[in-house]
């Protein structure tokens, strides 16, 4: 809980910094094809990191369960027809048929899998200035030459000897909406000519070679537009979360 509140306090900075830029996604890869010896890429889904919170008037942000469960199914739907479209074989870690041990270990890949994405995020995407003791969050400028170089480690193996998958997607996604006391302080404070931050939708996809442990694909979404409430709408937000998602190809030995 206290990593999963940490990378929901970073996707606030996110929000606000890579917004202010006019960002909506931002991806990073290794390579532009997925290799596998088998005439099929599989690619196993992990459970989906998915939070949405409703954002009170005086800013406080409470989390909704029942939206929270809503979406994280209408996500796994979106992957299925997505992956269908991507000519990818869809597989769901079923955790149910772990042992205990093997559940730990996802737990920890789970946590693991935030704390290097807020890290690729942090080094990759933001600059944190400090000017007269106050601290600043804004997009990083390029620069050339950067190494797309992270890993999850060995540790990943389990996936793989259970699964028999060629890579692991990796979800992040947490999604604000404004309540009826916010919007009505949206519209006060726009005719007041005051500001008033609404909802943001920021969340980051991983694709992990379950062969080495390495990031072989990184996706950065945030915007202030995106709603995971509906099966409709749904789709929308999965198919900006597998922006630039690598093409398949079979590597014959």
């Amino acid at each position: 809980m206290n990593t999963f509140r940490g990378v929901t306090r970073l996707s606030a900075m996110i929000a606000v910094a890579l917004l202010m830029a006019a960002c909506q996604t931002t991806s990073m890869n290794r390579t532009d094809t997925l290799t596998t010896l088998e005439d099929d890429v599989t690619v196993i889904v992990m459970p989906a990191d998915v939070q949405l919170v409703e954002l009170t008037a005086g800013g406080l942000e409470e989390p909704n369960a029942q939206w929270t469960a809503d979406a994280t199914g209408y996500i796994h739907d979106s992957l299925k027809s997505s992956f269908d479209d991507l000519g990818l074989t869809y597989q769901v870690l079923d955790l149910d048929a772990l042992s205990e041990q093997e559940r730990l270990q996802e737990e920890e890949l789970g946590k693991l899998h935030r704390a290097v994405g807020a890290s690729i995020i942090v080094h990759r995407f933001l600059q944190v200035i400090q000017v007269r003791g106050s601290v600043l969050v804004q997009p990083k400028l390029p620069v050339m030459g950067d190494k797309f170089d992270f890993s999850l480690g060995d540790q990943v193996s389990v996936i793989r000897d259970h699964s028999g998958a060629d890579y692991a997607l990796f979800l992040f996604v947490k999604d604000q909406y404004s309540s009826a006391g916010r919007v009505a302080l949206n519209v006060v404070a726009a005719l007041l000519g005051a500001p008033v931050r609404g909802g943001s939708q920021v969340g980051y996809a991983s694709l992990v070679d379950l062969r080495s442990g390495e990031l072989v694909w990184f996706n950065l979404l945030a915007r202030q537009t995106g709603d995971l409430r509906k099966a409709e709408t749904a789709p929308e937000t999965v198919a900006e979360l597998l922006s630039n998602f690598p093409s398949k190809t079979t590597t014959a030995q």
